[in-house]
C-alpha cells in the first residue's frame, strides 16, 4: 500500500466503517466489498457515481428527444417544441 492510501486510511478511520466493508483501491478511491469475508471483489464508488450520472444526463436528453414518422426530429424543453428536418 502506498503511503498516501495508508494516510487516507488513517485520517478518515475507513477500517471502522461498516464492519470492514469498506476500503481505498489502489487508485485512491473509495471501494465497498460485498461482505467482510470478501476483500478480493470490490465496487469502487467514484465510478457508480459517475456512472449514475451519465446515466441520468442520458436518459433526461433521450426524454427530449422523438423522432417522428415523418423523418423530423422534434426536441422539448421549457414547454416548447423545437422541430428539424432530417435529410
Amino acid at each position: 500500500m502506498t503511503t498516501a492510501i495508508e494516510q487516507t486510511l488513517e485520517t478518515y478511520g475507513i477500517e471502522n466503517w461498516g464492519a470492514g466493508y469498506f476500503g481505498i483501491n489502489r487508485k485512491g478511491n473509495l471501494v465497498v466489498h460485498p461482505s467482510e469475508a470478501d476483500q478480493n471483489r470490490a465496487a469502487d464508488v467514484r465510478e457508480i457515481i459517475e456512472d449514475l450520472g451519465r446515466m441520468y444526463a442520458t436518459e433526461m436528453y433521450a426524454r427530449s428527444l422523438a423522432v417522428g414518422p415523418n423523418g423530423k426530429v422534434y426536441v422539448g424543453g421549457e414547454g416548447r417544441v423545437t422541430v428539424f428536418g432530417l435529410k
